[in-house]
């Protein structure tokens, strides 16, 4: 529980910081790019305590390109993608938004991986567009 409170926490702070970022002539690829060199500075003292890091010269070819495949299309596209959403909806419709990322994730394990879909996953996916349609209705962009 505390981990996802931390999480949400660390979310809000980085939407509101980019939109504030972005007042002040910041860039959003700027912005983007301190927040992953911030982010990984945080990493690194993980895994320098966990003793991960010397894992790293073991990594194999495949791993190496999944983790640039996973930098440049999930972590720059995403974020990019989120601050044009940010600039057009406001940051709390924004945050909203990305609430679907798990109905999303749950369509396409299905769809490419030939995961099962079951009742909890369906009744959980309606109670969270239902969601995200309520809190969307009627509000305007920040």
């Amino acid at each position: 529980g505390l981990y996802m409170l931390i999480a949400a926490v660390s979310w809000a702070s980085f939407s509101l910081l980019g939109k504030g970022a972005r007042r002040y002539g910041m860039r959003p690829l700027a912005s983007i790019t301190w927040s992953v060199l911030f982010g990984r500075l945080m990493m690194l003292g993980v895994a320098l305590s966990t003793g991960q890091i010397g894992q790293i010269p073991h990594y194999a070819i495949e791993d190496w390109l999944s983790i640039a495949y996973l930098g440049v299309f999930s972590t720059v596209g995403g974020f990019v993608f989120y601050y044009k959403i940010i600039r057009k909806v406001g940051a709390m419709r924004a945050g909203v938004i990305c609430c679907a990322i798990p109905v999303a994730a749950i369509i396409m394990t299905a769809l490419f991986l030939g995961e099962s879909v079951t009742a909890p996953l369906v009744i959980g996916s309606a109670i969270t567009v239902v969601g995200i349609f309520l809190v969307n209705k009627g509000a305007t962009p920040s």
